[in-house]
């Protein structure tokens, strides 16, 4: 069955409805946080030797004889299994159509809808398949507020706004940027807008946020600058994409607020939530301003596609990139 990630917790809470899952998406962070999640739901820990055992991508062979196996000590055994992709189908569905009752918990990377390994898990009853992606906008606010709540800590306005503009490629990255962001607010209570640039703003992150910003924007000159000095900075083509892509599906949440309630580019942006980080509002309203809903779609697509590109062996990478937000800046993409 296709599980939503708002279904995840009572999946946690009660694991024993279902005999496998697989965990899929572009954010390997999150992946591996519901991976161990589920692994400590079912068997109390991460590490027991008589109920975990973890496979890798080279294990498949093993994979239906450690599924059958019973836990020395009693209670569920769970197999997990790092990398995991379609190569897995068979050995997955051999083990499942074994009498056991073992947990078998999948970590993969991004999957297609075509893939065997996702068509499975999602066409079972008692199996879960759910995508775990990057979080952005109120998905990701509600995440960071949370995981601060949980230090004792609030964040003001401003600091939540730069939060999100700077957080969120991965879940791992964002767990442990807050944890440190705590250690360094102790014994403050509140987290305001120096603290989470003392934490958070490294120069790599800044320099792609004036890339995608401007470029948005239509400031060309500005975006090729900051563009060269992001890949200057040791950020990636994939990367900067992924930002890029990130901020044009913000653009077009407050796109469709303006064509349906009829305010102004302005209002939008002054009543985003989460809030837009105030030195870079002139700039989405500028982007608003000259991107309609149909070109910030062509935007994407075409974002999507460069992405996708990147990832084949010999690909220009950066050529690409610095070529896709150069048509996007110079409104060849907008038309």
């Amino acid at each position: 069955m296709k599980l939503q990630s708002r279904a995840f917790d009572g999946l946690l809470r009660n694991p024993d409805k279902i005999r496998g899952i697989l965990l899929f998406g572009d954010d390997a962070g999150l992946v591996r946080e519901r991976g161990r999640g589920v692994v400590k739901a079912v068997a109390g820990s991460l590490d027991d030797p008589f109920r975990v055992v973890t496979l890798g991508p080279t294990d498949a062979k093993e994979l239906v004889g450690e599924f059958q196996s019973m836990a020395m000590t009693g209670g569920r055994r769970v197999v997990w299994v790092s990398d995991a992709g379609d190569a897995l189908a068979g050995p997955a569905r051999a083990a499942l159509a074994t009498k056991s009752d073992a947990m078998m918990v999948l970590e993969a990377g991004e999957l297609t809808p075509r893939s065997k390994l996702r068509a499975m898990f999602e066409a079972a009853s008692d199996l879960a398949a759910l995508g775990c992606y990057t979080e952005s906008g109120a998905d990701l606010a509600g995440t960071i507020t949370q995981t601060l709540k949980q230090e004792g800590l609030t964040a003001t306005r401003e600091a939540l706004a730069y939060l999100c503009a700077h957080l969120g490629n991965d879940r791992g990255v964002t767990r442990s940027d807050l944890q440190r962001l705590a250690i360094y607010v102790a014994p403050e209570k509140q987290v305001t807008l120096d603290h989470a640039i003392a934490i958070t703003g490294d120069m790599t992150n800044l320099a792609v946020d004036d890339a995608v910003f401007f470029a948005t924007a239509g400031q060309v000159e500005l975006a090729d600058h900051g563009i060269d000095r992001a890949f200057a900075d040791g950020a990636t083509a994939v990367g900067i994409l992924r930002r890029l892509l990130s901020h044009l599906q913000r653009l077009q949440q407050l796109r469709n607020v303006m064509d349906e309630t009829g305010v102004g580019a302005a209002e939008a942006v002054r009543s985003a939530r989460p809030p837009i980080f105030f030195s870079y509002q002139p700039l989405v309203v500028k982007a608003l301003t000259r991107l309609r809903a149909d070109a910030l779609a062509a935007a994407a697509h075409a974002v999507w596609e460069a992405e996708f590109q990147c990832k084949q062996t010999g690909t220009p990478d950066m050529w690409l990139c610095k070529t896709v937000l150069a048509d996007l800046s110079r409104d060849r993409l907008a038309n």
